[in-house]
C-alpha cells in the first residue's frame, strides 16, 4: 500500500504543465473555480496593496488632525478656565467695592443728617 502511495505521489508532482489542465476541467467540472493567473494575481495583489498605502496614508492624515485637534481643544479648555478665574477674581472685587461703596454712602448719610 505504500509502495503505491508512493507511486502516486510521485507520478502526480511529475506531471507535465499540460496535463494540469485536465486537473482544471475536473476542479470546473466539479463547481470549483480554477485560480486565477499568476499576472492577474499580481496585478489585484498590487492593486490591493496601492488601496491599502492609500488607506493607511489617510488613517495617518486623520490620526494627525484628531491629535492636532485634542491639542487645540486643551489650549481652549486652558484658556477657558483662566477666563473663569479672571473673572471670578473680578467678580469678588466688585463685591468688595459695592461693600465699601455702601459703608461710604451710610457714613455720608448719617453725617448729612447731623448737620
Amino acid at each position: 500500500m505504500q509502495k503505491l502511495c508512493l507511486r502516486y505521489s510521485a507520478r502526480t508532482t511529475a506531471r507535465p504543465p499540460h496535463s494540469l489542465r485536465t486537473t482544471t476541467s475536473f476542479f470546473k467540472n466539479i463547481g470549483i473555480q480554477p485560480t486565477t493567473s499568476t499576472t492577474e494575481a499580481t496585478a489585484k495583489e498590487r492593486a490591493l496593496q496601492e488601496e491599502l498605502a492609500a488607506e493607511r496614508q489617510a488613517s495617518a492624515a486623520l490620526r494627525e488632525e484628531v491629535n492636532a485637534l485634542k491639542e487645540k481643544s486643551q489650549r481652549t479648555d486652558e484658556a477657558l478656565e483662566r477666563t473663569e478665574n479672571k473673572l471670578l477674581q473680578t467678580q469678588r472685587a466688585m463685591d468688595e467695592n459695592n461693600v465699601l461703596l455702601r459703608r461710604i454712602l451710610l457714613l455720608n448719610s448719617g453725617n448729612l443728617s447731623l448737620s
